[in-house]
């Protein structure tokens, strides 16, 4: 992995680039294609007559799972523009409290399918200044994308710490990543950076392996101006 990321700034990070946020919606758009086609299937085949064998309960649980699929992307979508619309609204909190409980939720969801996540809460309050909902949703798209390319066996790390650029959240598969990003994990990696830009903090993207790094700024330091950057090894691979 590339420890030095500032000698991959690309012009597509700039935060108000209309192109990026254009990208970003297509992304959207095309990724809510698969579980649409795939629900309009569903629904198809309950459709059917009634003397016709079709495993109804099967065809309702898939048609429930792309309905899931489809309000986490308008979520996604609804982040992004928020994120490009509204200003951030900023107050001090812990990132401990922020992260505990989302990882240990996590966890529940990742044991049984044999993937581990690797987290351990700081002994000291690492309070940074940011919009409390916006880096959650954040850390929440994040981490959704590395659950989406892991497999069993696999570990993701979280951190979170103190540097000397402000405070740091760090998620990372261990594992090489197998394949290209999907839309809809670019689109949940678009509306992260938006919001985490939003905060006039620092995102960083790196693709192989998964490493994604959330920074804002301290509380015992809050610049008076701090220029937003994001940052990436590589632009997003179209599926």
């Amino acid at each position: 992995m590339n420890n030095n990321p500032a000698d991959s700034l690309s012009d597509a990070a700039q935060p108000e680039d209309p192109g990026r946020l254009y990208l970003s919606l297509s992304n959207g758009l095309h990724a809510m294609a698969q579980p649409l086609t795939i629900l309009r299937g569903a629904l198809g085949a309950l459709t059917m007559r009634r003397d016709v064998e079709v495993d109804r309960a099967r065809y309702l649980e898939m048609s429930a799972k792309q309905v899931e699929r489809m309000c986490d992307m308008m979520s996604s979508l609804q982040d992004l523009l928020i994120a490009k619309q509204y200003e951030a609204v900023t107050a001090e909190f812990d990132m401990g409290d922020l992260l505990h409980p989302i990882v240990e939720d996590l966890r529940l969801d990742l044991e049984p399918i044999g993937i581990e996540i690797s987290w351990r809460r700081p002994e000291v309050k690492i309070s940074a200044v940011g919009d409390l909902g916006r880096t959650e949703q954040a850390v929440r798209s994040v981490l959704g994308v590395a659950q989406s390319i892991s497999c069993a066996s696999d570990r993701i790390e979280v951190r979170v710490e103190s540097t000397r650029r402000g405070m740091e959240i760090c998620v990372q598969n261990s594992a090489p990543v197998r394949g290209r990003l999907s839309s809809s994990d670019r689109l949940g990696l678009s509306s992260a950076e938006a919001g985490v830009i939003s905060q006039q903090g620092i995102y960083e993207y790196f693709e192989d392996p998964f490493c994604v790094r959330l920074v804002l700024p301290g509380a015992e330091r809050v610049p008076q101006k701090t220029e937003a950057v994001a940052v990436s090894t590589s632009v997003f691979n179209q599926r």
